[in-house]
């Protein structure tokens, strides 16, 4: 059986996001996108200021994914894709 990843539910008011899930962390953020692709995003890469506003975005449950496209693109630490039959459960604000 997989280990449950722990991460909060992106909230988009109903409107469509590229985004489904997040997991902040100190100086990090956590991304799941809807296809299933993980990025993670530091202070290294993409640097802090890009984390602070990744990790408001996210809390604010709009303009993560248009954020991403937008200023960080490629510039991420490191990417995986989410395991086959690994579940997500998502923790409450």
């Amino acid at each position: 059986m997989q280990a449950a990843t722990k991460m909060h539910k992106y909230s988009t008011d109903g409107h469509l996001a590229g985004v489904s899930a997040y997991k902040i962390d100190g100086h990090s953020i956590t991304v799941l996108f809807n296809e299933g692709w993980v990025y993670l995003y530091d202070e290294e890469k993409p640097g802090l200021h890009h984390v602070r506003k990744m990790q408001e975005l996210a809390k604010q449950g709009s303009g993560l994914s248009t954020y991403i496209s937008r200023y960080v693109r490629e510039n991420y630490h490191r990417k995986w894709r989410q395991k086959s039959g690994q579940t997500t459960q998502y923790r409450p604000l």
